[in-house]
């Protein structure tokens, strides 16, 4: 059983994955967000998209081969949207044609799946159309039944989850099911808050808005599927940048993103993975977990001589992943730029070449700490070590029901669509994991492995900033902090503030004196080379 994610996908650029998209003959195709750039750049000054234009957008990529030929493959495609997508980078709440873009992104969806929309009502997303219509967003769940013959989707209330129109006794759903929650994190976000504040971070900002938090938590609370997928449009785990308007990601609003760890490590909720795009790379991200109330029950205990009474009473540390798969048709290691047009930066190999560079150093010097970095010996030949790829790539979760386990692959263009018939071998996955479904859960027997990189004391301080902040801008109950709470850090281990700020400029620095300094020093060292040959012999001569 297959599904297969994508995003950041440029109706101005060629789109080269479909093929290789197709081959995997996947179920269902989940976009991750920014399915087409509706917005645009002029002279730098960014362009909010009109709803004409945000249509046209869409037709085009209706029109595209590649994409034509998926939908007559009849597999399910839905997805979320992100900025792009939406109708204006780092798009909010406030955006103008907000409800137009909803309308439009749902008649995109239903368009995608017009082959067999006709013949089952399911495929027209009649819930997702009714949230856009009565101005509330483009959420939605979608739910997969790999052990019925035929058709795996589920309709609503098949699957007994939407809590908008299920209610009562929850349905109990196959060992061989899927979940996938699909998040609207632009219609109703929190505009970023300008001036000195943002570097802390808003504890007031929230992505969701309080209905479809409510949605989002009768729903989880309702599935009994065997892995729950939710799928937001930007990174929940990664923590890159002081500014969310430069650097989006869900750290920058520490309460939404700490009530939304709460919903996915209850008890009752099976295998959730986090899904996201947005970036223009692929990463395999962790963040490990522990409860503040079980830290000090460890440390009033410590004492005792009932060693195995004790570990009992103190749960392990749970851990949540994300994948973030992004960029179909441009990427940090190919082509960074989605829209058409003639500036240096887009067309020089040698800018390309340079920024590429500072994302490996990026990668590697160990400022973003909640990569995985897998010591494990290399999976079906794709990379070992910090999990990431700048290649252009789709994420693909293939469902082992028997060994209850998924991998997750990180697949780019496969050049050996393009060799002679009977080399039916694929290429090499970017990345691929395997990680088991009791493992993923809370509440179970098994738990990643520790890095040793996180103290007590690291989660104690992190809940004590969170407290205190909460209690200044006098949360609500929703976005309160208490220490039965979940608090989740990177794997990697906490950093200073300030590596936040080193980390990314000490790769752009590298990068800029390879790139830049070598042109300049090249014609210099040669001139020097040349005068230390010439001038002892003119010397000699003389």
């Amino acid at each position: 059983s297959r599904i297969i994610f994508g995003s950041c996908n440029s109706q101005h650029q060629e789109q080269r994955l479909w093929p290789s998209i197709i081959a995997r003959n996947a179920s269902a195709f989940i976009w991750g967000g920014d399915a087409v750039y509706a917005d645009s750049k002029r002279f730098g000054k960014e362009l909010a998209a009109t709803p004409e234009i945000a249509a046209e957008s869409y037709q085009t990529l209706l029109n595209n081969s590649g994409y034509q030929e998926l939908i007559e493959q009849n597999k399910t495609i839905v997805g979320v949207w992100d900025d792009h997508d939406f109708g204006v980078n780092n798009g909010d709440r406030t955006y103008e044609h907000k409800q137009a873009a909803a309308d439009l992104f749902v008649k995109f969806l239903q368009e995608s799946n017009k082959n067999i929309q006709a013949t089952h009502k399911k495929y027209s997303w009649p819930l997702m159309e009714q949230r856009a219509k009565k101005n509330k967003g483009v959420y939605s769940v979608v739910v997969f039944d790999f052990e019925r013959e035929g058709d795996p989707l589920l309709t609503d209330e098949e699957a007994g989850i939407d809590p908008e129109v299920n209610e009562g006794e929850v349905k109990p759903l196959s060992n061989k099911s899927v979940a996938i929650f699909l998040l609207d994190v632009r219609y109703n976000k929190t505009p970023w808050i300008k001036g000195y504040q943002h570097f802390a971070g808003d504890y007031e900002g929230d992505f969701l808005g309080e209905e479809q938090w409510q949605w989002f938590e009768q729903g989880l609370s309702r599935s009994t599927a065997r892995v729950n997928l939710v799928v937001t449009g930007l990174q929940v785990h990664a923590d890159r940048w002081f500014d969310g308007k430069l650097v989006e990601d869900w750290s920058r609003y520490p309460l939404a993103q700490h009530r939304l760890y709460q919903n996915l490590l209850r008890p009752d909720v099976n295998a959730p993975i986090l899904v996201s795009g947005d970036v223009h790379m692929a990463e395999y991200l962790r963040r490990d977990c522990k409860r503040p109330i079980d830290i000090t029950l460890k440390r009033q205990q410590e004492g005792e001589e009932d060693v195995e009474r004790i570990e009992k009473q103190v749960s392990p540390i749970q851990s949540l992943v994300e994948v973030t798969t992004s960029g179909m048709t441009h990427s940090w290691g190919t082509f960074n730029c989605p829209w058409s047009g003639n500036s240096y930066a887009c067309n020089s190999k040698y800018v390309q070449m340079m920024t590429a560079t500072a994302m490996h150093i990026a990668h590697i010097n160990h400022a973003w700490r909640n990569l995985i970095d897998m010591l494990e010996p290399k999976q079906e030949g794709a990379k070992r070590r910090v999990q990431y790829s700048l290649d252009l790539n789709f994420g693909e979760f293939e469902f082992d029901w028997e060994q209850e386990q998924v991998t997750v692959r990180i697949w780019g263009e496969d050049q050996n669509l393009n060799k002679k018939e009977g080399n039916q071998k694929p290429s090499r996955p970017h990345l691929s994991n395997t990680w088991e479904f009791a493992r993923l859960s809370a509440g179970k027997e098994l738990s990643f492995t520790s890095t040793g990189k996180l103290a007590d004391e690291d989660f104690t301080k992190r809940y004590e900033t969170m407290l205190a902040a909460a209690f200044k801008v006098g949360a609500p109950k929703s976005f309160a902090v208490s220490e039965d709470d979940w608090i989740c850090l990177p794997n990697q281990g906490t950093m200073p503030p300030y590596v936040k700020v080193i980390g990314p400029l000490s790769a752009l620095t590298i990068s800029g004196c390879i790139f830049y300094l070598t042109p300049i020093m090249a014609p210099v060292l040669l001139i020097l080379t040349l005068y230390r040959r010439w001038y002892p012999r003119k010397h000699k001569l003389d």
